[in-house]
Protein backbone atom coordinates (compact mmCIF):
# COMPACT_ATOMS: atom_id res chain seq x y z
CA UNK A 1 0.00 0.00 0.00
CA UNK A 2 1.73 3.54 -0.95
CA UNK A 3 0.85 6.85 0.51
CA UNK A 4 -0.03 10.03 -1.67
CA UNK A 5 3.77 10.60 -2.28
CA UNK A 6 3.98 6.80 -3.55
CA UNK A 7 5.72 5.85 -0.69
CA UNK A 8 5.23 2.16 0.65
CA UNK A 9 4.51 1.91 3.79
CA UNK A 10 2.49 -1.30 4.03
CA UNK A 11 1.60 -4.84 2.34
CA UNK A 12 -1.79 -6.60 2.37
CA UNK A 13 -1.81 -9.83 2.05
CA UNK A 14 -5.32 -12.21 0.98
CA UNK A 15 -4.52 -15.89 1.72
CA UNK A 16 -7.39 -19.21 0.82
CA UNK A 17 -6.42 -22.59 2.31
CA UNK A 18 -6.53 -24.50 -0.33
CA UNK A 19 -5.23 -28.14 1.44
CA UNK A 20 -8.51 -30.23 0.30
CA UNK A 21 -8.19 -29.10 -3.37
CA UNK A 22 -4.31 -29.77 -3.26
CA UNK A 23 -4.98 -33.39 -1.35
CA UNK A 24 -7.63 -34.28 -4.09
CA UNK A 25 -4.94 -33.00 -6.91
CA UNK A 26 -2.40 -35.40 -5.27
CA UNK A 27 -4.73 -38.58 -5.23
CA UNK A 28 -5.99 -37.90 -8.99
CA UNK A 29 -2.27 -37.64 -9.60
CA UNK A 30 -1.56 -41.15 -7.41
CA UNK A 31 -4.73 -42.37 -9.10
CA UNK A 32 -3.26 -41.84 -12.68
CA UNK A 33 0.52 -42.89 -11.98
CA UNK A 34 -1.23 -46.37 -10.56
CA UNK A 35 -4.29 -46.49 -13.30
CA UNK A 36 -0.90 -46.34 -16.05
CA UNK A 37 1.42 -49.00 -14.00
CA UNK A 38 -1.35 -51.50 -13.84
CA UNK A 39 -1.93 -50.77 -17.69
CA UNK A 40 1.50 -50.69 -18.54
CA UNK A 41 2.20 -54.06 -16.35
CA UNK A 42 -1.15 -56.30 -17.27
CA UNK A 43 -0.92 -58.98 -19.57
CA UNK A 44 -4.52 -57.86 -21.14
CA UNK A 45 -4.64 -55.86 -24.11
CA UNK A 46 -6.57 -52.72 -23.95
CA UNK A 47 -7.22 -51.36 -27.29
CA UNK A 48 -9.55 -48.03 -27.67
CA UNK A 49 -10.99 -47.89 -31.55
CA UNK A 50 -12.98 -45.02 -32.78
CA UNK A 51 -16.18 -44.77 -34.86
CA UNK A 52 -14.90 -46.35 -37.17
CA UNK A 53 -13.23 -48.69 -35.44
CA UNK A 54 -9.34 -47.50 -35.89
CA UNK A 55 -7.05 -48.06 -33.84
CA UNK A 56 -6.26 -44.90 -31.51
CA UNK A 57 -4.61 -46.49 -28.52
CA UNK A 58 -3.13 -49.53 -27.86
CA UNK A 59 -1.72 -50.91 -24.35
CA UNK A 60 1.63 -51.34 -24.33
CA UNK A 61 0.95 -55.17 -23.64
CA UNK A 62 -0.30 -54.81 -27.42
CA UNK A 63 3.64 -55.27 -28.58
CA UNK A 64 4.33 -58.24 -26.35
CA UNK A 65 1.17 -60.27 -27.90
CA UNK A 66 0.93 -58.96 -31.50
CA UNK A 67 4.90 -57.86 -32.08
CA UNK A 68 3.57 -55.21 -33.82
CA UNK A 69 5.24 -52.10 -32.62
CA UNK A 70 2.71 -49.01 -31.49
CA UNK A 71 3.23 -46.45 -34.08
CA UNK A 72 2.34 -49.32 -36.45
CA UNK A 73 -1.36 -50.03 -35.91
CA UNK A 74 -2.23 -46.57 -34.94
CA UNK A 75 -5.04 -45.16 -37.40
CA UNK A 76 -5.86 -48.80 -38.92
CA UNK A 77 -8.58 -51.13 -39.22
CA UNK A 78 -8.69 -53.84 -36.05
CA UNK A 79 -10.00 -55.93 -38.58
CA UNK A 80 -6.44 -55.13 -40.24
CA UNK A 81 -5.03 -57.82 -37.87
CA UNK A 82 -7.29 -60.72 -37.81
CA UNK A 83 -6.99 -63.88 -39.68
CA UNK A 84 -8.76 -64.26 -42.64
CA UNK A 85 -11.11 -67.35 -42.04
CA UNK A 86 -12.70 -65.11 -38.51
CA UNK A 87 -12.87 -61.94 -40.43
CA UNK A 88 -16.81 -62.44 -40.96
CA UNK A 89 -16.97 -63.37 -37.20
CA UNK A 90 -15.24 -60.15 -36.68
CA UNK A 91 -17.35 -57.87 -38.57
CA UNK A 92 -20.42 -59.41 -36.96
CA UNK A 93 -19.18 -58.76 -33.39
CA UNK A 94 -18.20 -55.16 -34.26
CA UNK A 95 -21.71 -54.17 -35.87
CA UNK A 96 -23.13 -56.11 -32.69
CA UNK A 97 -21.38 -53.85 -30.90
CA UNK A 98 -22.58 -50.83 -32.74
CA UNK A 99 -26.18 -51.72 -32.13
CA UNK A 100 -25.90 -52.74 -28.04
CA UNK A 101 -23.99 -49.64 -26.75
CA UNK A 102 -22.73 -50.01 -23.18
CA UNK A 103 -22.84 -54.31 -23.33
CA UNK A 104 -19.81 -55.90 -22.99
CA UNK A 105 -19.58 -58.75 -26.38
CA UNK A 106 -17.65 -61.48 -26.00
CA UNK A 107 -15.29 -62.88 -28.68
CA UNK A 108 -12.63 -65.10 -29.43
CA UNK A 109 -10.71 -64.72 -32.37
CA UNK A 110 -7.69 -65.83 -34.13
CA UNK A 111 -5.21 -62.27 -34.72
CA UNK A 112 -1.76 -61.71 -37.16
CA UNK A 113 1.24 -61.87 -34.96
CA UNK A 114 4.33 -59.73 -36.40
CA UNK A 115 6.42 -62.87 -37.66
CA UNK A 116 3.63 -63.91 -39.81
CA UNK A 117 1.95 -66.99 -37.59
CA UNK A 118 -1.52 -66.28 -35.46
CA UNK A 119 -2.52 -66.03 -32.24
CA UNK A 120 -5.36 -67.08 -30.59
CA UNK A 121 -7.04 -64.38 -28.56
CA UNK A 122 -10.70 -63.84 -25.94
CA UNK A 123 -11.78 -60.71 -24.58
CA UNK A 124 -14.61 -58.57 -24.80
CA UNK A 125 -15.79 -55.21 -26.65
CA UNK A 126 -17.53 -52.45 -25.31
CA UNK A 127 -18.95 -49.16 -27.51
CA UNK A 128 -19.17 -46.40 -25.02
CA UNK A 129 -19.37 -43.79 -27.89
CA UNK A 130 -22.20 -42.30 -25.65
CA UNK A 131 -19.89 -41.86 -22.99
CA UNK A 132 -18.70 -38.33 -22.23
CA UNK A 133 -15.30 -38.90 -21.21
CA UNK A 134 -14.70 -42.06 -23.70
CA UNK A 135 -16.56 -41.57 -27.39
CA UNK A 136 -14.99 -44.75 -28.48
CA UNK A 137 -15.24 -48.39 -28.65
CA UNK A 138 -12.98 -50.43 -26.05
CA UNK A 139 -11.47 -53.53 -27.08
CA UNK A 140 -10.03 -55.66 -24.20
CA UNK A 141 -8.25 -59.33 -24.95
CA UNK A 142 -5.97 -61.81 -24.06
CA UNK A 143 -3.79 -64.27 -25.66
CA UNK A 144 -5.24 -67.85 -25.22
CA UNK A 145 -3.12 -69.71 -27.74
CA UNK A 146 -1.56 -72.23 -25.04
CA UNK A 147 -4.81 -73.00 -23.79
CA UNK A 148 -6.14 -73.62 -27.36
CA UNK A 149 -3.78 -75.82 -27.97
CA UNK A 150 -4.45 -77.60 -24.91
CA UNK A 151 -7.93 -77.96 -25.59
CA UNK A 152 -6.97 -79.41 -29.44
CA UNK A 153 -4.87 -82.05 -27.51
CA UNK A 154 -7.91 -82.93 -24.96
CA UNK A 155 -10.46 -82.77 -28.41
CA UNK A 156 -7.92 -85.00 -29.90
CA UNK A 157 -7.44 -87.19 -27.18
CA UNK A 158 -11.46 -87.54 -26.08
CA UNK A 159 -12.15 -88.54 -29.84
CA UNK A 160 -9.60 -91.15 -29.35
CA UNK A 161 -11.11 -92.06 -26.15
CA UNK A 162 -14.50 -92.61 -27.32
CA UNK A 163 -13.07 -94.70 -30.21
CA UNK A 164 -11.75 -96.92 -27.82
CA UNK A 165 -14.40 -97.35 -26.04
CA UNK A 166 -16.92 -97.75 -28.57
CA UNK A 167 -14.44 -101.12 -29.82
CA UNK A 168 -14.00 -102.10 -25.84
CA UNK A 169 -17.68 -102.34 -25.56
CA UNK A 170 -17.92 -104.48 -28.96
CA UNK A 171 -15.27 -106.83 -27.74
CA UNK A 172 -17.05 -107.52 -24.07
CA UNK A 173 -20.29 -107.87 -25.84
CA UNK A 174 -18.78 -110.03 -28.28
CA UNK A 175 -16.41 -111.86 -26.02
CA UNK A 176 -18.77 -112.47 -23.29
CA UNK A 177 -21.24 -114.00 -25.62
CA UNK A 178 -18.76 -115.94 -27.06
CA UNK A 179 -17.46 -117.60 -23.23
CA UNK A 180 -21.09 -117.88 -22.22
CA UNK A 181 -22.57 -120.07 -25.01
CA UNK A 182 -20.43 -122.64 -24.66
CA UNK A 183 -20.44 -122.81 -20.96
CA UNK A 184 -24.23 -123.24 -21.08
CA UNK A 185 -23.47 -126.45 -23.55
CA UNK A 186 -20.97 -127.00 -20.50
CA UNK A 187 -23.42 -127.25 -18.37
CA UNK A 188 -25.89 -129.09 -20.35
CA UNK A 189 -22.98 -132.03 -21.21
CA UNK A 190 -22.67 -132.55 -17.46
CA UNK A 191 -26.13 -132.87 -16.75
CA UNK A 192 -25.73 -135.96 -19.73
CA UNK A 193 -22.88 -137.00 -18.13
CA UNK A 194 -23.57 -136.89 -14.55
CA UNK A 195 -26.76 -139.07 -15.64
CA UNK A 196 -24.69 -141.81 -17.13
CA UNK A 197 -22.62 -142.22 -13.74
CA UNK A 198 -22.70 -144.98 -11.67
CA UNK A 199 -24.75 -144.30 -8.90
CA UNK A 200 -22.43 -146.22 -6.39
CA UNK A 201 -19.28 -144.36 -7.73
CA UNK A 202 -19.45 -141.52 -5.18
CA UNK A 203 -16.14 -139.79 -5.91
CA UNK A 204 -17.27 -139.45 -9.55
CA UNK A 205 -20.31 -137.94 -8.69
CA UNK A 206 -18.73 -135.46 -6.04
CA UNK A 207 -16.36 -134.40 -8.86
CA UNK A 208 -19.17 -134.12 -11.44
CA UNK A 209 -21.17 -132.05 -8.86
CA UNK A 210 -18.52 -129.76 -8.29
CA UNK A 211 -18.55 -128.58 -12.38
CA UNK A 212 -21.32 -127.22 -12.88
CA UNK A 213 -20.71 -124.80 -9.90
CA UNK A 214 -17.53 -123.56 -11.27
CA UNK A 215 -18.71 -123.06 -14.96
CA UNK A 216 -22.31 -121.22 -13.08
CA UNK A 217 -19.73 -118.99 -11.15
CA UNK A 218 -18.08 -118.13 -14.03
CA UNK A 219 -20.66 -117.36 -15.89
CA UNK A 220 -22.15 -115.07 -13.28
CA UNK A 221 -18.85 -113.65 -13.33
CA UNK A 222 -18.75 -113.38 -16.62
CA UNK A 223 -22.41 -111.17 -16.11
CA UNK A 224 -21.04 -109.18 -13.66
CA UNK A 225 -18.68 -107.83 -16.01
CA UNK A 226 -21.23 -106.86 -19.36
CA UNK A 227 -23.09 -104.92 -16.42
CA UNK A 228 -20.29 -103.24 -15.11
CA UNK A 229 -19.49 -102.61 -18.71
CA UNK A 230 -23.10 -101.82 -19.75
CA UNK A 231 -23.60 -99.61 -17.05
CA UNK A 232 -20.81 -97.50 -16.90
CA UNK A 233 -21.31 -96.43 -20.63
CA UNK A 234 -25.00 -96.95 -21.61
CA UNK A 235 -26.99 -94.00 -21.12
CA UNK A 236 -29.89 -93.31 -18.66
CA UNK A 237 -33.30 -94.73 -20.14
CA UNK A 238 -37.13 -93.72 -18.79
CA UNK A 239 -38.94 -96.47 -18.55
CA UNK A 240 -42.17 -96.56 -16.57
CA UNK A 241 -41.79 -98.67 -13.62
CA UNK A 242 -44.28 -101.27 -11.87
CA UNK A 243 -42.88 -102.48 -8.55
CA UNK A 244 -45.04 -104.82 -8.57
CA UNK A 245 -43.84 -106.50 -11.48
CA UNK A 246 -40.46 -105.35 -11.41
CA UNK A 247 -40.11 -107.58 -8.24
CA UNK A 248 -42.23 -110.68 -9.30
CA UNK A 249 -39.64 -110.86 -12.11
CA UNK A 250 -36.36 -110.56 -9.89
CA UNK A 251 -37.62 -113.14 -7.59
CA UNK A 252 -38.90 -115.46 -10.17
CA UNK A 253 -35.66 -115.32 -12.32
CA UNK A 254 -33.94 -116.30 -8.66
CA UNK A 255 -36.33 -118.94 -8.08
CA UNK A 256 -33.77 -121.90 -9.10
CA UNK A 257 -30.66 -120.62 -7.00
CA UNK A 258 -29.65 -122.57 -4.31
CA UNK A 259 -30.99 -122.47 -1.50
CA UNK A 260 -34.38 -120.11 -2.74
CA UNK A 261 -36.77 -122.89 -1.63
CA UNK A 262 -35.43 -122.66 1.43
CA UNK A 263 -36.37 -118.74 2.15
CA UNK A 264 -39.75 -117.22 3.23
CA UNK A 265 -40.23 -114.75 0.67
CA UNK A 266 -42.04 -111.40 2.03
CA UNK A 267 -43.19 -108.43 -0.43
CA UNK A 268 -45.15 -105.59 1.12
CA UNK A 269 -45.11 -102.79 -2.46
CA UNK A 270 -46.95 -99.57 -1.73
CA UNK A 271 -46.68 -97.87 -4.63
CA UNK A 272 -49.05 -94.83 -5.13
CA UNK A 273 -47.87 -92.45 -7.93
CA UNK A 274 -46.43 -93.19 -11.35
CA UNK A 275 -42.49 -93.69 -11.10
CA UNK A 276 -40.15 -93.65 -14.18
CA UNK A 277 -36.67 -94.66 -14.05
CA UNK A 278 -34.11 -97.19 -15.53
CA UNK A 279 -35.55 -100.08 -15.47
CA UNK A 280 -32.74 -102.25 -16.27
CA UNK A 281 -30.32 -100.74 -13.33
CA UNK A 282 -33.05 -100.72 -10.63
CA UNK A 283 -33.38 -104.65 -11.82
CA UNK A 284 -29.40 -104.85 -11.59
CA UNK A 285 -29.66 -103.56 -8.29
CA UNK A 286 -32.68 -105.75 -7.08
CA UNK A 287 -31.04 -108.80 -8.14
CA UNK A 288 -28.17 -108.18 -6.25
CA UNK A 289 -29.72 -107.51 -2.92
CA UNK A 290 -32.10 -110.49 -3.20
CA UNK A 291 -29.72 -112.38 -4.75
CA UNK A 292 -27.05 -112.13 -1.69
CA UNK A 293 -30.39 -112.77 0.72
CA UNK A 294 -30.49 -116.07 -0.79
CA UNK A 295 -26.33 -116.35 -0.85
CA UNK A 296 -25.29 -115.85 2.36
CA UNK A 297 -28.59 -117.52 4.47
CA UNK A 298 -27.58 -118.67 7.73
CA UNK A 299 -28.23 -122.50 7.45
CA UNK A 300 -27.93 -122.91 11.05
CA UNK A 301 -31.52 -120.73 10.99
CA UNK A 302 -34.75 -122.92 10.21
CA UNK A 303 -36.77 -119.82 9.28
CA UNK A 304 -34.58 -118.10 6.82
CA UNK A 305 -36.42 -115.09 5.46
CA UNK A 306 -35.56 -112.27 3.04
CA UNK A 307 -38.22 -109.66 2.84
CA UNK A 308 -38.74 -106.99 0.34
CA UNK A 309 -40.54 -103.46 1.20
CA UNK A 310 -41.23 -100.81 -1.39
CA UNK A 311 -42.83 -97.70 -0.31
CA UNK A 312 -43.00 -95.34 -3.62
CA UNK A 313 -44.11 -91.45 -4.03
CA UNK A 314 -43.89 -88.69 -6.31
CA UNK A 315 -40.36 -87.83 -5.35
CA UNK A 316 -38.70 -91.00 -4.82
CA UNK A 317 -38.76 -94.97 -4.43
CA UNK A 318 -37.84 -96.60 -1.07
CA UNK A 319 -36.94 -100.34 -1.38
CA UNK A 320 -35.65 -101.89 1.62
CA UNK A 321 -34.27 -105.35 1.16
CA UNK A 322 -34.08 -107.16 5.04
CA UNK A 323 -32.83 -111.23 5.83
CA UNK A 324 -31.50 -113.14 9.04
CA UNK A 325 -28.79 -113.93 6.87
CA UNK A 326 -24.93 -114.27 8.48
CA UNK A 327 -24.77 -110.42 8.54
CA UNK A 328 -21.78 -108.75 7.87
CA UNK A 329 -19.29 -107.57 10.18
CA UNK A 330 -18.99 -104.31 11.57
CA UNK A 331 -15.60 -103.23 10.50
CA UNK A 332 -16.38 -104.49 7.04
CA UNK A 333 -19.71 -102.39 6.30
CA UNK A 334 -17.46 -99.47 4.62
CA UNK A 335 -15.86 -101.68 2.38
CA UNK A 336 -18.48 -104.49 1.13
CA UNK A 337 -19.01 -101.90 -2.08
CA UNK A 338 -16.06 -101.53 -3.01
CA UNK A 339 -14.54 -103.80 -6.43
CA UNK A 340 -13.73 -107.26 -5.47
CA UNK A 341 -13.76 -106.73 -2.01
CA UNK A 342 -15.49 -109.85 0.10
CA UNK A 343 -16.52 -109.90 3.19
CA UNK A 344 -16.83 -113.86 4.29
CA UNK A 345 -14.30 -116.53 3.76
CA UNK A 346 -17.51 -118.17 2.49
CA UNK A 347 -18.08 -115.72 -0.76
CA UNK A 348 -17.88 -117.29 -3.87
CA UNK A 349 -18.92 -114.15 -5.77
CA UNK A 350 -16.80 -112.46 -8.01
CA UNK A 351 -16.58 -109.32 -5.66
CA UNK A 352 -18.20 -107.15 -8.14
CA UNK A 353 -21.99 -106.95 -7.37
CA UNK A 354 -22.41 -104.60 -4.77
CA UNK A 355 -19.82 -102.37 -6.57
CA UNK A 356 -22.01 -102.44 -9.86
CA UNK A 357 -24.94 -102.30 -7.91
CA UNK A 358 -23.24 -98.54 -6.58
CA UNK A 359 -22.10 -97.47 -9.41
CA UNK A 360 -25.67 -97.77 -11.28
CA UNK A 361 -27.08 -96.02 -7.57
CA UNK A 362 -24.73 -93.49 -8.64
CA UNK A 363 -25.83 -93.07 -12.41
CA UNK A 364 -29.94 -92.69 -11.31
CA UNK A 365 -28.98 -90.10 -8.48
CA UNK A 366 -29.99 -92.81 -5.91
CA UNK A 367 -28.12 -93.65 -2.15
CA UNK A 368 -27.87 -96.81 -0.22
CA UNK A 369 -27.33 -97.32 3.36
CA UNK A 370 -26.86 -100.71 5.26
CA UNK A 371 -27.32 -102.18 8.45
CA UNK A 372 -25.94 -105.97 9.85
CA UNK A 373 -25.09 -107.32 12.60
CA UNK A 374 -23.13 -110.53 12.76
CA UNK A 375 -25.00 -113.70 13.13
CA UNK A 376 -28.33 -111.79 13.33
CA UNK A 377 -28.64 -110.31 9.59
CA UNK A 378 -28.73 -107.12 7.18
CA UNK A 379 -30.78 -104.84 5.79
CA UNK A 380 -30.35 -102.68 2.77
CA UNK A 381 -32.36 -99.41 2.12
CA UNK A 382 -31.99 -97.97 -1.42
CA UNK A 383 -33.54 -94.26 -2.46
CA UNK A 384 -34.30 -94.02 -6.11
CA UNK A 385 -35.56 -90.51 -6.94
CA UNK A 386 -38.33 -90.21 -9.53
CA UNK A 387 -37.79 -88.92 -12.85
CA UNK A 388 -41.30 -89.20 -13.99
CA UNK A 389 -42.08 -85.68 -15.83
CA UNK A 390 -44.79 -83.52 -13.12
Amino acid sequence: MYDTNKRLFGITVLTENITDRKTVEIQLEQGEEKSRALIENISDTILVLNDQFQITYQSPSYVRTTGFPLEESQGKKVSQFIHSDDQQQCENILKNSHMLPGAALAFQLRAIHKNGHYIWIEGTITNLLDNESVKAYVLNYRDITERKKVEEVLSTNNAELKKTNAELDRFVYSASHDLRAPLKSMLGLTGIIHEDLDPCDTMQLERMAMLPKSVVKLDNFIEDILHYSRNSRAEIEKDEIRFEELVQETTAALNFMGGANEMKLIVQINQDSAFVSDKRRISVVLNNLVSNAIKYRDPLKGRSFVKIIVHCTLPKAVVTIEDNGIGIAEKDIDKIFEMFYRSTVSSTGSGLGLYILKESLNKLGGKISVESKLNEGSKFTVDIPNSHDV
